[in-house]
């Protein structure tokens, strides 16, 4: 079986256990067609100036995390080069404690650019182990414009150029960073889903139940938005509630808004679950609702499919180029107007829908089983390139 390392940006971890949790999923797909091995690095406030190694198994697949001491310098720059070579030491101990005797992996397969690549650089030229790269991140977009300054872009454009194949989870993050001159052949495979965690749930809702999943933030998520859309929901006189599952820097503002437009009754803060609990959750709703200004494809679409609900969703090309009328409401970003009608219908329409559509929809296209098999084929093409 094809040996492959994992060298994420983003993984779950002791101080976030959401961070990059979709890398993590995609991991255990991919694990049907290939031993994977997972390689992290972070930094960490500590007055200790060793590097703290977590080895672990995950359900096959054996994870290292080293955790490097965050510069403490009076200067940014100087912080920012110790780093950087902190990192790649980090990577290079982590390498060791997961390859030994001799072993080495077939590929490496980095997931969000570009401190991943020192050490998937560093392989392909001293042991000839080609890489791939999978992009997640939404700094391409315009619509975000995080993309910038001049050692960045030069720097991955070299990355790019010297990989040996770049995915993407949806054609408009592809789309943006071609418009970046970020030249490769690229393929699109969607993010993936459990589809035994996340399915249809025998519901006992006392009334119609509404859930959002994601960072409790205004920008990119409108919250406050969604907030004054439910309040304008509320209006109409049927009984519903909203759960609320996460957390983020705008949470307290959140719930403040909620006491001032009197919607402790409708809205619930629920805080962060493991992904069990969540499809749990997801499962026992009635519908999913989402309000982005901006997204590249989120997960909670897919997890939304497999447990067979509807959704309303902004019409954001990385989620409209995968979205049918059978699977719920597409609204125009940013469009409160909309946002509030599409509240309304599908709370006296969310019946309709054909629960058993939307949930082979889910398993057909984001199911672990067609997610690796694709996997398969991009690395097979990586390989003989």
């Amino acid at each position: 079986m094809m040996q492959v390392l994992f060298l994420p940006k983003w993984y779950p971890n002791e101080y976030d256990s959401y961070d990059g949790n979709f890398i993590e999923n995609h991991a255990h797909a991919i694990q049907k067609k290939a031993n994977i091995k997972v390689l992290f690095v972070h930094s960490e406030e500590t007055d200790n100036k060793a590097f703290r190694i977590l080895k672990q198994q995950n359900r096959g697949i054996d994870e290292v995390r080293i955790f490097f001491p965050k510069p403490k310098s009076n200067f940014k720059f100087i912080n920012k080069v110790v780093s950087f070579f902190r990192y790649f030491e980090a990577q290079k101990i982590g390498y060791k404690e997961l390859y030994k005797n001799g072993e080495k992996p077939d590929l490496i397969h980095i997931h969000v650019l570009s401190r991943p690549a020192l050490l998937a650089l560093y392989l392909q030229k001293k042991l000839q182990i080609p890489f791939v790269i999978t992009e997640h991140w939404s700094g391409y977009l315009k619509e975000n414009g995080k993309y910038k300054g001049f050692l960045k872009k030069l720097f991955t454009k070299f990355v790019v150029r010297k990989s040996n194949g770049v995915h993407t989870v949806s054609v408009f993050l592809k789309d943006a960073m071609q418009r970046h001159n970020l030249i490769n052949d690229y393929v699109v495979i969607p993010n993936v889903v459990n589809t035994e965690l996340f399915k249809p749930q025998t519901k006992d809702n006392k009334v119609p139940e509404i859930i959002f999943v994601g960072n409790i933030l205004q920008n990119p998520k409108k919250i406050f938005d969604i907030i004054k859309g439910i309040k304008e929901l509320k209006k109409i006189g049927k009984a519903f509630h909203l759960s609320i599952y996460g957390e983020g820097v705008d949470e307290a503002p959140a719930k403040e808004l909620v006491k001032k437009l009197d919607l402790i009754e409708q809205i619930s803060f629920k805080g962060t679950l493991n992904r069990e609990g969540i499809g749990k959750a997801m499962g026992n709703s009635d519908f999913l609702i989402l309000f982005s200004d901006y997204e590249n494809q989120p997960c909670v679409i897919p997890e939304a499919h497999a447990a067979g609900i509807p959704i309303i969703v902004p019409d954001i090309a990385g989620i409209a180029e995968l979205m049918q009328a059978e699977l719920g409401i597409m609204v125009k970003t940013g469009s409160q107007t909309e946002f509030v009608e599409a509240l309304k219908n599908m709370l006296n329409n969310y019946q309709t829908y054909d629960r058993n559509f939307i949930r082979m929809f889910g398993v057909k296209k984001f199911g672990e089983i067609e997610i690796a098999a694709q996997f398969h084929q991009f690395y097979q093409k990586a390989l003989s390139s």
